[in-house]
């Protein structure tokens, strides 16, 4: 990655309004937390955040912060900006 495509994923986050983040498929505690983690720094910028994952979240993680906020369909492009 280079310094331009970082600056272009910056000014591209820092544009949007509405945000969709997305975890891979049976998420661990890791994929969540960075999942759950961006989506607050992104909340705490003013962006609207969808968090969006396939599958149930195990019982495992419900001490997570926001879990149950997690939606299983997605939403379409025309709904979000990034």
């Amino acid at each position: 990655m280079t310094a331009r495509n970082l600056n272009e994923i910056v000014e591209t986050i820092r544009a949007a309004k509405r945000v969709v983040l997305v975890t891979h498929t049976f998420p661990d505690g890791d994929a969540l937390g960075s999942q759950l983690g961006l989506g607050h720094i992104l909340r705490d910028m003013g962006k609207e955040i969808i968090l969006y994952g396939e599958e149930e979240i195990s019982y495992l993680y419900d001490f997570l912060p926001c879990c149950t906020h997690m939606v299983k369909e997605p939403p379409g492009p025309e709904a979000v900006d990034c």
